[in-house]
């Protein structure tokens, strides 16, 4: 355990920074909140700390679910007891929102769920009804043909929309989608930077550096309207965009506008 102080934006802060892999026991803390970076972290501090509050940050959605759920119960109890996860996962709107910045004609969406988004397809069902989208689901298992789940959805979608899920369904994912889009001259919608550098029109991401912007915010308590997300990217494609007949903005102004949106929605 070591102990520091950070400056940013004019304000000092005093912080203690703990080394989860060689600590042999839980040091004392004193007041204050605590913040963990990744998944191990987490884990230490819910079993250690579980009268502070955490602002867990680099977790994604289905880690933070399984920690939440093997140390309070769940996650409506681990919010109850003061944790705030930075996710690394994108709201399934901001997908749907940017689709619709991107190719303003469109109506309907393709979007490929796997195992670990299976339990969420009323979300996903909802969240695209209320961005004005008709959808279409590419259920997805590990022992399914790819071709035969992820063709006939892009084929029949405006854009095809791709989330994280498990590592085999990633795999597949990155091996068939981007060929299918390009064969049916179909936009496809991310999660990372390498989809985009790989042939996607889009992506939708936290970037190390947003990660860190959200932690001092966490820190300094100037997220906007208490809102603990972590920030993120917008990334594009401008060969894929000029192919495709798409006349782009600028990244950051797209970023700008899914910000904005978010801000007004209800």
């Amino acid at each position: 355990m070591t102990e520091q102080s950070l400056i940013s934006r004019g304000v000092t802060v005093n912080t203690t920074v703990i080394d989860v892999v060689n600590a042999n026991t839980a040091p004392s803390l004193q007041e204050g909140e605590l913040i963990t970076i990744g998944t191990r972290a987490a884990s230490f501090a819910y079993k250690n700390y579980p009268g502070v509050a955490v602002t867990s940050a680099l977790v994604t959605r289905s880690g933070f679910e399984q920690l939440a759920q093997q140390s309070f119960g769940g996650v409506d109890q681990a919010l109850r007891h003061g944790v705030a996860p930075l996710l690394l996962d994108q709201p399934l709107s901001r997908f749907f929102t940017l689709g619709s910045l991107l190719v303003p004609a469109a109506q309907t969406v393709g979007i490929l769920v796997g195992p670990a988004n299976e339990n969420r397809l009323p979300d996903i069902l909802a969240s695209a009804k209320a961005a004005g989208f008709e959808v279409n689901i590419a259920l997805l298992k590990p022992d399914d043909n790819p071709i035969q789940i992820i063709e006939p959805v892009v084929k029949s979608s405006d854009f095809f929309v791709v989330i994280p899920d498990r590592k085999l369904i990633n795999q597949l994912a990155a091996k068939w989608v981007l060929p299918l889009s390009y064969r049916y001259r179909k936009p496809v919608i991310a999660y990372s930077q390498k989809y985009v550098e790989a042939g996607a029109l889009a992506s939708v991401f936290s970037s190390p550096e947003d990660v860190a912007v959200s932690i001092a915010d966490s820190v300094l308590k100037v997220a906007a309207n208490g809102n603990r997300s972590a920030r993120f990217s917008v990334s594009l494609n401008s060969s894929v965009a000029r192919s495709l007949g798409i006349d782009l903005q600028e990244a950051g102004q797209y970023a700008s506008q899914l910000r904005t949106l978010e801000v007004v929605a209800p």
